[in-house]
Parts: structure tokens; sequence; C-alpha cells
């Protein structure tokens, strides 16, 4: 009888570690759902606010919680640069902070037909 024992020992261990086992992966299952719904929810589409820019479908101020705005009537590129906005008018390039629109840098060029191009931190 006493191999029975320790069989029965042995059998209860192995299921109190496949329940521990079980539960850990459900609990990682359920972080990563977590982690994955919170990165949905936040996400924020860079894409499709350079193309709303450069297509000229921002009116006078993109909105009234964002404190920038931009003249309709000239042409614009805007890019995301280290974690800025990097603006190229026609007359000057603008560097602003993307949480509150604040003007990191800002300078006037005379190129007649500039492009936007940058690496790493220079533009």
């Amino acid at each position: 009888m006493p191999s029975n024992e320790r069989i029965n020992k042995r059998k209860e261990k192995q299921r109190e570690k496949d329940r521990k086992t079980k539960i850990a992966v459900w609990v990682i299952l359920l972080v990563i759902l977590i982690v994955m719904i919170i990165m949905k929810v936040c996400e924020i589409d860079f894409k499709n606010l350079q193309k709303s820019f450069s297509s000229g479908e921002v009116t006078a101020s993109i909105s009234t919680d964002y404190p920038y705005s931009l003249d309709n009537n000239s042409n614009f590129e805007v890019d995301v640069v280290n974690n800025k906005f990097a603006l190229l008018t026609d007359s000057n390039v603008d560097v602003l902070n993307i949480q509150n629109a604040k003007k990191s840098y800002s300078f006037e060029h005379g190129y007649s037909s500039p492009v936007l191009s940058y690496a790493g931190n220079y533009l």
C-alpha cells in the first residue's frame, strides 16, 4: 500500500503543477489581450494625419484642442521626425511639439521648391 500512496501523491503533485501551468498560460493570454486592446484604442495613425495635411483638407486650424493654424492657400508638407511634427511651407520650416503644438524650432528658407527630407536629427 505504501506504493499506492506514493503514486497518488505523485499524481496529485502533477495535477497541481498542470493546474498552475494552465493558470499561468491563461493569465499571460489575458495580459496580451488587454495590451492589444489598449494599443488599438490609443493608436494614432500618423500617416492619415500626414495625408490630411498634404492633401489640403485641413481648414484654418486642426481643432480647438490643437492650437496651430495653417493657411489653406499655401502648399505644405508634414512628417513626424523624432516624435515632433516637421512642417515645411513655401517660406519656412517649423518643428512642433506633438502634444501642445508649440514651436521647438523655426526658420525661413529661400528655396523655390522645397522638399522635406531628414536623416536622424537633421532636416
